[in-house]
């Protein structure tokens, strides 16, 4: 599905493949790909790239927004963004965002941006790299290591360099086959 301007769809079923439009794209479930803007309603699996936004709910694949990524559920991936990947449920994956990084679920693994990696809780690894860096309720069963001038899991500050977790770290490593 490649429109140059704007892609819409309402389709109830699942999406899937890829998209690429110069404006906008919109569907309600998996697979998008836009030049300026990319909205799903529901899931998505896929390759969405777009030159502005793209919007999703459940997000399986690879994105890339030319300014944010915004995914109102569960992520599973790649997110790519110049400005912001704002990721409102947990987040599996890599995050790269020129700017900022926001998961308001749980962070299992790594997000790199300029300024600011954010999530509310960690996952088994977790991996920050950004001038500031935040867990905000540390999840005792993971491992998390963040690079910045600031950087915060849970109660723990620590600038340049902050790792909680090592014990599991190895735990996980020993255990995986």
């Amino acid at each position: 599905n490649i429109p140059l301007i704007l892609n819409y769809s309402a389709n109830e079923k699942e999406e899937r493949g890829f998209r690429l439009n110069l404006l906008s794209s919109a569907h309600l479930k998996r697979n998008n790909s836009s030049n300026i803007l990319n909205f799903e309603g529901n899931d998505y699996k896929g390759v969405s790239l777009s030159g502005i936004l793209n919007f999703y709910k459940n997000f399986k694949g690879f994105s890339f927004g030319g300014v944010h990524n915004i995914f109102t559920g569960e992520y599973y991936g790649f997110a790519s963004s110049v400005i912001l990947n704002f990721i409102v449920g947990d987040f599996v994956g890599i995050a790269l965002s020129g700017v900022s990084n926001m998961i308001k679920g749980s962070l299992e693994g790594i997000a790199i941006s300029s300024c600011l990696n954010c999530a509310k809780t960690n996952g088994n690894i977790a991996i920050q790299i950004g001038l500031l860096t935040g867990i905000i309720e540390y999840n005792k069963e993971g491992f998390v290591l963040q690079f910045g001038i600031n950087n915060k899991i849970g109660d723990s500050l620590s600038p340049f360099l902050n790792a909680r977790g090592f014990k599991n770290l190895i735990r996980m490593l020993r255990n995986f086959k």
